[in-house]
């Protein structure tokens, strides 16, 4: 039996189903949004009454099959299978051929209907009166040549052929600025070009519209190929490559445009060419020539040899404000790259990367520091569901919200168990092939609108040779394009070595990501924990951030919390608590070990214990006074001489008070 076409199209109406993908506003009779299917900043993807659905960017068009095949990056069958939850609606042998003779009626009809419109199209041609030099008040404006288009009353009709070169249909344009351009009704426009100049060698030029495409003939004595739309510059590109074989291919863009632009010229290994407006008004070759003169927009398109990699021009950003940084977790995860999170075995990575994904999905700070609030996917290979279940309910009940909340916000994948959890493979040359688990998790992601992934772990994820600097590079490389993929973020969870280095491997680890954080449970000076309970998560490397930025925080109830505080942000307790009292002592201690100790004397700036203690817990300076002076009647921190070769003075701890009660060193790594 036969799908049912026209009941999944009923059944899962188009506008229902983009709606989950992308927001929708009213246009006219219209509901209009940003194209899913290339990088819209304005609403150019338009939906239609009759179910179907057209980007006036990028050219896609269809009805909810096409919508689903292309968002999902699937077949037809595959989009079927997606709405239908695989019970797809089937047609009998009547109902067969009962649609098929319904389906020949309106094909003929729709046949005929666009056979009267190019005859309507051509009769208007027909019709219509030569131009005489550039008596029409829009050529004039433009200040262009006519090309063999000709005036119907005040409009100038610019001729759209077939690949037959036949008329097709023709487009009229107003002669006053902001008219709307208009094509004959029902005449079809795709396919449809205008060529203007007789060149038989050299480049040839795809314009979007006729002003533009005629400054360009004019100002370079290119053959100029029109194609009608941004959207039909691939296509148009395409048909001039198979028509002039040999030729070069140039894209005049407009400034809007220049995405579509780049799309055609891949498709044709040509070059793009933008209008230079050196900051003047305008956004195409015509608004150049305007400004600046025909000579100007020709040294644009002056002859060089196309280059095999698309180089940026600083010039380019004249007047342009840089773009802002954007971060997933402030100072620590940037958005659109790969960020290495590792930390020894039951430091709890699992369980900060599970509570970072809650707060980030949820927009509430991960431990004091901002996130961008979007979807997020943990992915685990080494926990169930049930460990999962575990750690989401303790964090949620930190966080004080329901696991009901959640919804749509944050999602768990646990592949625990599963066979082929490699994102990549190398061959026998040793280059990189993307794996199916790769592929799923980008297709997922995309689905499920997620900006945040956190891949745990490398083990399982990464099966080549850690200690290759070129597979190190090539794996980090394939996290960054799912970061570009997903329009977001990835974190990428891995170990230390034996040896006691943040990472282990090859050293691409480190010089791959421009973000690296550890996570560790701190240490004196004799390797000894002194607080089982306490965590540091320190950015050792920080490309776009300030390098050491560090959180420290404590396990509680299956979760990660900051250390508690009274109202008025007071430490709990007389001066400090226990658990305060060991966190302080702890930086202490390892500021000196790594030989940037604090100091006891306000006039070391930075280094000062006092305005440390006054920032990190809110305290007063009196308050951080009395309990420097406690620890040093005590002698628990004594003021010391940093070693021999320096005369650096420095805080050490010189002996420890005993350990907080209440810790639990249980933690899921």
């Amino acid at each position: 039996m036969a799908i049912d076409f026209d009941a999944i199209r009923r059944d899962y109406p188009l506008e229902t189903v983009v709606a989950k993908v992308v927001q929708l506003r009213r246009s006219g009779a219209n509901k209009v949004a940003c194209c899913p299917f290339h990088a819209d900043k304005t609403p150019s993807l338009v939906l239609y009454k009759d179910q179907t659905y057209h980007c006036f960017g990028c050219g896609a068009h269809g009805d909810v099959l096409d919508f689903v095949a292309g968002t999902q990056r699937t077949s037809i069958s595959g989009a079927i299978r997606y709405l239908t939850g695989g019970n797809a609606p089937v047609l009998d042998e009547i109902d067969q051929q009962r649609r098929a003779q319904e389906m020949r009626q309106r094909e003929a009809a729709q046949a005929k209907h666009a056979q009267d419109a190019v005859q309507g199209a051509r009769s208007r041609w027909q019709r219509a009166l030569p131009v005489d030099g550039t008596d029409n008040a829009y050529l004039t404006r433009k200040n262009v040549a006519p090309y063999g288009c000709r005036r119907e009353g005040d409009n100038l009709l610019v001729p759209i052929f077939d690949e037959q070169g036949l008329i097709a249909s023709v487009q009229s344009i107003p002669p006053e600025a902001g008219g709307k351009k208009l094509f004959h009704a029902g005449a079809p426009v795709k396919g449809g070009t205008f060529t203007i100049g007789d060149a038989k060698d050299g480049p040839v030029v795809i314009a979007e519209g006729f002003a533009t495409g005629a400054t360009v003939q004019m100002a370079t004595g290119h053959l100029v190929v029109i194609g009608f739309s941004k959207g039909a510059l691939k296509r148009t590109a395409e048909l001039a490559a198979k028509r002039y074989p040999g030729r070069a291919i140039v894209i005049a863009a407009d400034v809007n445009g220049v995405d579509e632009a780049q799309a055609a010229s891949d498709a044709v290994g040509g070059r793009v060419a933008l209008p230079d407006l050196q900051g003047a008004d305008g956004t195409d070759f015509n608004d150049q020539a305007g400004h600046y003169g025909l000579d100007d927009v020709a040294a644009v398109f002056a002859e060089r040899s196309p280059l095999p990699l698309a180089v940026l021009s600083p010039a380019d950003w004249h007047g342009k404000k840089p773009p802002e940084r954007e971060w997933k977790v402030e100072g620590l995860v940037p958005n659109h790259q790969a960020t290495l999170l590792t930390g020894a075995g039951a430091a709890g990575k699992s369980l900060v990367s599970q509570l970072l994904c809650t707060c980030a999905g949820m927009g509430v700070d991960f431990l004091g520091i901002r996130v961008d609030r979007c979807p997020t996917l943990y992915i685990t290979c080494e926990d169930d569901n049930d460990e999962l279940h575990r750690r989401q309910q303790a964090i949620c009940d930190g966080l004080e919200m329901s696991l009901s909340a959640t919804r749509g916000h944050v999602h768990l994948l646990s592949l625990y168990g599963e066979m082929g959890n490699e994102l990549c493979t190398f061959d026998e040359k040793r280059t990189l092939v993307t794996a199916k688990r790769y592929r799923e998790i980008v297709q997922t992601a995309i689905a499920l609108g997620v900006r945040l992934i956190v891949l745990d772990n490398t083990s399982h994820m990464f099966t080549g040779n850690e200690n290759a600097r070129s597979e190190v590079a090539a794996f980090v490389n394939l996290a960054n394009a799912m970061a570009r993929d997903i329009d977001g973020a990835v974190i990428i969870v891995g170990f230390p070595n034996k040896a006691g280095d943040s990472y282990s491997g090859s050293t691409a680890w480190e010089n791959q990501v421009r973000s690296r954080l550890f996570l560790e449970t701190p240490k004196n000076e004799d390797g000894v924990v002194t607080d089982p309970d306490y965590r540091v998560l320190r950015n050792e490397k920080a490309n776009y951030a300030r390098k050491g930025t560090e959180i420290g925080f404590m396990w509680k109830n299956g979760t990660f919390v900051l250390p508690p505080k009274a109202e008025g942000g007071a430490p709990v307790g007389h001066q400090f608590s226990d658990q305060h009292a060991w966190y302080a002592l702890t930086e202490i201690d390892r500021r000196w070990r790594e030989g940037n100790p604090f100091s006891a004397s306000h006039i070391a700036s930075e280094r000062f214990i006092g305005t440390w203690l006054q920032q990190r817990f809110k305290m007063s300076r009196a308050a951080a006074s009395a309990q420097l002076k406690a620890w040093g009647a005590a002698e628990i921190i004594v003021s010391e001489q940093r070693n021999s070769n320096s005369k650096m003075m420095g805080l050490r701890v010189k002996k420890w008070p005993d350990q907080p009660c209440g810790s639990s060193a249980e933690v899921n790594r």
